[in-house]
């Protein structure tokens, strides 16, 4: 029988954590959604905060429209809460596999992985936060981190150019392949092309002569091949916005790379636009490219047996009790790797249920969805 290293690690790490912890009990938690670290917040002396005004001088709210929201409310009366906080980065970053366990008298242990991936065009202050029994208020927390550094090599170079036009309301950040494979930088400055050329079309309602079409000139600076797109977007805008009534329209967009290692790399395409009406909308796709040969790589061949795996995913990532059809079908934008070497399916706004339930998303493990996996999936898996 074939076992990937993948999940012949993650037998050792049971195996080690069995061994070494067997007494050790598991404490269950809450995972808190939608806050933010204070930027003047002072220091913590320890990851577990037992009070609401000790809470507050450190998070902040960080709700958003639509179902989920809301961050999550913390009762300090009957929990205390273990807070994860990174430095701030520019680097993509993942925080699973977080355990607590009881590992002594009074003391708890937290351990988490964090997964370091490719850097990009902004930095955050990644963060886990957990509510926890307040029984726990007293006990002191040993900390245990296992950090992986997910981007193993960069075989291109990258300029990350920014471009901001105040008049039309444009702002768009875009990672661009500057040297390196030939066939890669080719593929990838098309890709790109690509997606710049859908962004355009989102403000075109017109006849099809005045389609944006994905023409690249794959030799150009990333200057002069963002400023031709962005070009294209703001005489677009100024068709629609004479129909507008006074609304402007506008768009924030970024196109990043999120995730390389020896044999692919990944970009994903994410951002915001408005073109009138009640609400403006959001998108996120991505591709994964094969670093030898420049082409974008299918990872997965989805069936009903993957679909009914995605639905309940979806399910508990999103928050969402019911889809507008299940089993969710297989989302539109092609699944592509993204930090940890995590698969990565996202559903488009509408495209499995209401506007108001957002871009429902979740990351899976190739070990996890081995037998729907293509040939290249499968590399992946074992790299």
């Amino acid at each position: 029988m074939k076992i990937t290293k993948t999940l012949v690690a993650a037998f050792m790490m049971l195996a080690t954590t069995m061994t070494v912890n067997a007494a050790d009990k598991l404490v269950n938690f809450t995972v808190l959604r939608n806050y933010f670290h204070n930027n003047n917040a002072p220091a913590l002396s320890s990851p577990l905060i037992t009070s609401k005004k000790a809470f507050d001088e450190q998070f902040g709210e960080a709700a958003f429209m639509g179902k989920n929201g809301q961050p999550t409310p913390v009762n300090f009366s009957k929990n205390a809460v273990l807070a994860i906080v990174l430095p701030e980065t520019n680097k993509d970053i993942d925080i699973d596999s977080v355990k607590v366990t009881e590992s002594g008298k009074n003391e708890l242990t937290l351990a988490y992985t964090v997964h370091e991936g490719a850097e990009r065009s902004y930095y955050t202050k990644p963060l886990q936060l957990m509510a926890i029994s307040k029984k726990y208020k007293s006990y002191k927390v040993k900390v245990v981190p296992t950090v992986r550094h997910d981007v193993s090599t960069s075989t291109s170079s990258y300029d990350t150019y920014f471009y901001n036009d105040s008049k039309h309301n444009v702002k768009l950040s875009v990672d661009y392949p500057t040297a390196g494979n030939k066939a890669l930088v080719a593929g990838v400055r098309t890709w790109l092309g690509e997606r710049l050329g859908v962004m355009a079309k989102s403000f075109d309602f017109s006849d099809a002569k005045n389609e944006v079409k994905a023409d690249v000139n794959t030799n150009a600076k990333a200057s002069a091949f963002v400023q031709d797109y962005a070009a294209k977007i703001a005489s677009n805008m100024d068709r629609l916005n004479k129909g507008n009534g006074g609304n402007r329209c506008a768009l924030t967009a970024s196109v990043n790379r999120v995730w390389e290692n020896d044999r692919f790399v990944s970009y994903e395409a994410t951002g915001y636009f408005y073109t009138g009406g009640a609400h403006g909308q959001s998108f996120c796709d991505g591709a994964t490219f094969d670093k030898q040969t420049g082409k974008q790589v299918l990872l997965v061949k989805g069936d009903a047996a993957l679909q009914k795996m995605l639905t309940e995913r979806l399910k508990k990532t999103s928050g969402v009790e019911h889809f507008m059809e299940e089993p969710v079908p297989m989302p539109q934008a092609a699944p592509y790797a993204v930090a940890g070497g995590k698969i990565k399916f996202v559903y488009q706004p509408s495209e499995i249920g209401a506007y108001a339930i957002g871009m429902p998303e979740c990351e899976i493990y190739p070990y996890e969805l081995e037998k729907w996996l293509t040939k290249d999936g499968k590399v992946l898996m074992n790299e």
